[in-house]
């Protein structure tokens, strides 16, 4: 994955998609195989109340705890690696029927912990693949777990 501010490049298995970021509906969108791709990304706005943001945990860059803030570089670093296999490790507990390959970090959102939005590739045997987003979640203490998997639809 390829992002270079204004667009978001993904390619695998021979496939490529290319959506464009648009700040004013905080979405990626763009056309694969003729049909309409769209992610939508909640952004909280920046600036607030500073005190209240480094007591919730925020960091010093402005971004307000509880709300997701679109990824600057969405490489999935060995760090990002590590909880997401540790994340996954303790969803599928032993009996992997899917395997999920990260692509890009579409955003983070500060809880008490971090929040993670991943663009992944799901394959599973006999079925294909296809795109979702894992959200995780790694606590203060360093645990990661797997929140949720929401498909990414695909419609025209």
């Amino acid at each position: 994955a390829i992002f270079d501010g204004e667009t978001l490049t993904l390619t695998g298995e021979g496939d490529a998609m290319s959506l464009k970021w648009d700040e004013a509906a905080h979405r990626f969108s763009g056309v694969y195989n003729g049909m309409t791709v769209t992610m939508y990304m909640s952004i909280e706005p920046e600036g607030g109340d500073k005190a209240t943001d480094e007591a919730a945990g925020a960091p010093a860059t402005g971004m307000r705890a509880g709300g997701w803030t679109v990824a600057e570089d969405p490489t999935i670093t060995d760090d990002l690696n590590t909880i997401f296999s540790q994340a996954l490790d303790s969803y599928q507990a032993g009996t992997i029927t899917v395997a999920y390959t990260p692509v890009t970090l579409l955003g983070t959102q500060v809880v008490a912990g971090t929040n993670y939005a991943v663009l992944s590739k799901a394959s599973e045997i006999n079925k294909g693949s296809k795109w979702v987003i894992i959200y995780l979640y790694q606590d203060l203490q360093g645990n990661a777990s797997v929140l949720s998997i929401a498909d990414v639809t695909l419609g025209v």
